[in-house]
């Protein structure tokens, strides 16, 4: 990758380094580096605020719609791919016309697909259509990616967010554009297209056409069996290892083992040997703090792009996917279905349970340069006055497509009401977005101050006791932490079920003489600054399912008593729920690196992984 051009600031003085008071930024703490990432000044982006046509054609042929063989395919069987990990994927032959792509008189000259994860799931859905001709493209463009954002109520914050990344330094944004898409004469409504990060992709900016990119799936920056490469470099398990990392471009992979190796391993110097090796200083700081304003807590594991130039160590990350930020879980309709942020995400814990991230944060000094990255860049580039302009910019063209059919009708609201009702809701929503910025800036600097969130053991049972351990919680600012802990009989810990209760204690285990009856019970622990307890305190990410009501209790462990408590009677039977114990076992059995806390990485995300089930049902 070339690396001709660098985005030149003034050098920061050594004493400016130990400033604690974020709102001093008279220096940057972005030091320029040549290993800097940067873009073509001529890059054509952002284009005219405006909303181009597209016209879909199908053609459906004769033949099976199966595996190996989509001639038979219909449009219906298109939008049933709701699972996007399998191999079943219909495509099926298209017309494509557009604004910029005139008719050229052929039956068919592209290929339409489902694009998406839980999105998928939805009544609108999201589609990716491939031109036949590698030559004859769309503005630049053979891959068409047509996001529908059924989630994001404004239908904006995609657009918005890389609209604001395209003057940020050191994260190279995408090009976007609002689409207005019909299929077959019927109007499918607005999308948003993203460009396509891959061949083109890369030679638009002058980069090398070869250049390792990796789409975040699964991610745990450590290394898995999943992720074994054969003597030349490609993944012995293909489907496995793309269930981690999607290979963009790249032919062989040996770079990426090893930085994921260095990461995982707890007896090197993380600065000389991980961070600086494999990382670039001002390409990370931007990205988490561009992440914090925007409120975008989705991309611990998946949502972003990893970049590594040819004949190079070093690994960008790539922004991806922001219709889950600027205020999703204020939404109307996410606050009357409870949904919320638990706050184990505020200030840095939602990047915490990954081991970069956590190997980071825990570097000398590194929690005072988060904070001034982030409001530098709070100051240059996220103005509310500039953020009101493109988001007004954007209504005129949009809300006649959002006020009508089939926008309205899918717009994700409180419930079934009025149009009148519905686009009140949209409008309120959308008149928040530009305050959002300040807004998730304060919650950072807040919940900054909170100890780190921690992990749970499974209680082991010894004799007539039963011991309880757990992480301990680290406090970035180097505060002592002491513990509450209580054992209840119902997951709510309602005050006449709890059984056991402690507090102020200083180690992470507990040892209980057990005179209860066998069965089910539940536990959690608050960690809590001790020089602050009522302000600053952290809970961890357990949590347990009510198998009626599917309410979801944080910061709640369930576990079984079997011979502790044989001698007493047996109490009201507390049914399984679908929790992880009960679906998938412990998950510290699933544990096959070191690290990652009482679970580990990989128990980790599955445990998340299961709340994000929840969260989109």
């Amino acid at each position: 990758m070339k690396l001709s051009r660098f985005f030149v600031l003034p050098v920061v003085s050594a004493c400016s380094l130990f400033l604690i008071d974020p709102a001093i930024s008279a220096e940057t703490v972005f030091t320029p580096d040549i290993s800097d990432i940067t873009t073509p000044d001529d890059l054509p982006y952002p284009g005219p605020v405006d909303v181009l046509a597209i016209n879909l054609i199908t053609r459906t042929g004769v033949g099976p719609c199966e595996v190996g063989d989509y001639s038979g395919c219909t449009l219906a069987d298109v939008n049933k791919d709701i699972d996007g990990h399998d191999a079943f994927k219909p495509e099926i032959k298209v017309h494509f016309q557009a604004d910029d792509f005139g008719d050229d008189g052929s039956v068919s000259n592209a290929t339409l697909r489902l694009r998406g994860d839980s999105t998928r799931l939805t009544e609108q859905k999201s589609y990716r259509i491939k031109l036949d001709s590698k030559d004859n493209l769309w503005r630049g463009e053979r891959k068409l990616q047509l996001n529908k954002h059924p989630y994001d109520l404004s239908r904006v914050s995609n657009k918005f967010s890389f609209d604001l990344m395209f003057p940020i330094p050191n994260l190279p944004s995408l090009r976007t554009q609002f689409v207005n898409l019909t299929i077959d004469d019927v109007p499918y409504g607005l999308f948003t297209h993203v460009e396509n990060v891959g061949k083109a992709y890369l030679q638009r900016r002058g980069w090398d056409k070869d250049t390792p990119i990796y789409k975040a799936e699964n991610t745990r920056f450590l290394m898995q069996d999943a992720l074994k490469l054969d003597e030349n470099g490609k993944p012995l398990d293909l489907d496995a290892f793309e269930n981690i990392f999607e290979i963009k471009r790249g032919k062989q992979h040996f770079k990426l083992i090893d930085m994921l190796t260095a990461i995982g391993k707890t007896d090197n110097d993380f600065k000389k040997d991980v961070f600086d090796k494999y990382f670039n200083r001002n390409n990370y700081l931007t990205w988490l703090a561009v992440n914090i304003l925007m409120g975008n807590h989705d991309t611990t594991e998946r949502n972003f792009y990893l970049l590594n130039p040819v004949a190079s160590d070093t690994f960008y990350f790539l922004p991806w996917d922001y219709d889950d930020s600027w205020g999703y879980y204020h939404q109307p309709k996410e606050v009357a279905d409870g949904e919320h942020l638990a706050k184990w995400h505020n200030g840095l814990g939602t990047w915490w349970i990954q081991p970069l991230h956590r190997r980071y944060f825990l570097q000398p000094d590194a929690v005072n340069e988060i904070i001034r990255a982030v409001t530098e860049i709070k100051e240059k580039y996220f103005q509310v006055d500039v953020m009101q302009q493109k988001l007004d910019a954007y209504y005129p063209v949009i809300y006649p497509l959002i006020s009508r059919t089939p926008d309205i009708d899918g717009l994700p609201v409180k419930a079934n009401t009025s149009d009148e009702e519905i686009l009140g809701e949209y409008n309120l929503v959308y008149r928040q977005i530009a305050a959002l910025a300040e807004k998730n800036y304060q919650g950072f600097l807040a919940g900054i101050e909170d100890p780190m969130t921690f992990f749970l053991n499974r209680p082991v049972e010894k004799g007539t006791s039963v011991v309880f351990e757990w992480d301990a919680s680290i406090d970035l600012q180097g505060d002592a932490v002491s513990y509450d802990f209580e054992v209840a009989s119902r997951p709510d810990f309602s005050a006449e079920s709890i059984l056991y209760a402690a507090e102020g204690l200083t180690d992470t285990h507990y040892r209980l003489e057990w005179d209860n009856p066998n069965g089910r019970y539940f536990y959690h622990v608050i960690a809590r600054q001790v020089d602050d307890p009522e302000n600053h305190w952290q809970i961890s990410p357990e949590f347990y399912v009510d198998p009626v009501t599917e309410q979801i209790y944080e910061n709640v462990r369930a576990f079984d008593i079997k011979t502790a408590g044989e001698k007493a009677a047996t109490p009201p039977v507390i049914p399984d729920t679908n929790n992880r114990d009960t679906v998938i076992g412990d998950a510290k059995d699933l544990v096959t690196s070191s690290g990652g806390g009482a679970y580990g990485p990989l128990g980790l995300f599955v445990l998340l992984f299961m709340r994000a089930i929840y969260r989109r049902q």
